[in-house]
This record gives structure tokens, C-alpha cells and sequence, in this order.
């Protein structure tokens, strides 16, 4: 399987294609694979938790430099959330780990996304409140409500 750009390619083993649930391996260089997920049940979870919430609930997408001086972000979340249990989520250089609260996930990018740091809520109030946990200072035009065609 791939992206609509080719750019990822993620694929199970052929040796593992006769098993009930091969593992997935994503690609991450010109000839060099690295695993994504210990079964294709728990990639499709993963792709799921990486890519419906910031597309149905609130989100906010931040950077280093967005948290006052302190602890990293990736200590402030560790401190706060529980990792979520999945491998790092692989795309366009991205090394992302996933952390979950009362209704937040916390995305931590060790590779080479665009953000260091994606939150993303249920509600508003969520958002908020993994926001001020983290110590991030509210920007209201940084946070993104849900989209448009995005059934209740």
C-alpha cells in the first residue's frame, strides 16, 4: 500500500502472507524498511489514531518554540499521558509516538514532520486542557476545529 504520492510505502512480508495478521513494515529509504505495526489489525488502528482525530475533533499543531522555557515537550507529555502502545507512526520523515489522555491524543515527532508536537481533542475543552497541561500558551488562531464535512 502506498500514499497518493508514492512518497511511503507501507507492505507485509511475503513469507508472512500465508499468516492471519503478518506484521507491516513501513519504508523509510531507498531500499530499507523498517516495522510499522506487529500486525496489519493494529496498522489499521494506528492509521486511524494518526489520522481521524485531528480531522474530526479539535487539534493544534506546535513546535518547540511554542512552550516557555522549562522541560522539552516530549518530557511534559511523558510526564502527563500514557504512550498509547503502537510503534512510531513512519511517513514523509516523520517518527511520531502517540500518547493518549481524557480525550486527547499527544503526537511527538522525533523525525522530520512539520511539528514537533500535534494535539488533538474531542471537544474544545479537551484541547484546551492537554493545552494547559503541556504549558502552551492558548493562540486561538492556532487551533484547528473540526472539519467542515465532518458528520456530529
Amino acid at each position: 500500500m502506498a500514499e497518493y504520492e508514492y512518497c511511503n510505502e507501507w507492505a507485509y512480508l511475503a513469507s508472512e502472507a500465508g499468516h492471519d495478521d503478518p506484521r507491516v513494515l513501513v519504508s523509510v529509504g531507498e531500499d530499507e524498511w523498517a516495522l510499522q505495526a506487529r500486525s496489519i489489525s493494529e496498522f489499521f488502528v494506528l492509521l486511524a489514531a494518526v489520522r481521524l482525530p485531528s480531522h474530526f475533533g479539535w487539534s493544534v499543531q506546535l513546535i518547540d518554540d511554542d512552550f516557555p522555557d522549562g522541560a522539552a515537550p516530549r518530557e511534559r507529555i511523558e510526564a502527563a499521558y500514557c504512550p498509547m502502545g503502537f510503534q512510531n507512526w513512519r511517513e514523509l520523515g516523520a517518527d511520531s509516538a502517540l500518547f493518549g489522555g481524557p480525550d486527547v491524543i499527544v503526537r511527538h515527532d522525533t523525525g522530520m514532520a512539520d511539528f514537533s508536537v500535534e494535539i488533538s481533542g474531542r471537544t474544545r475543552e479537551a484541547l484546551a486542557a492537554a493545552a494547559g497541561t503541556l504549558g502552551w500558551t492558548w493562540d486561538e488562531a492556532a487551533v484547528e476545529p473540526p472539519n467542515k464535512d465532518a458528520e456530529p
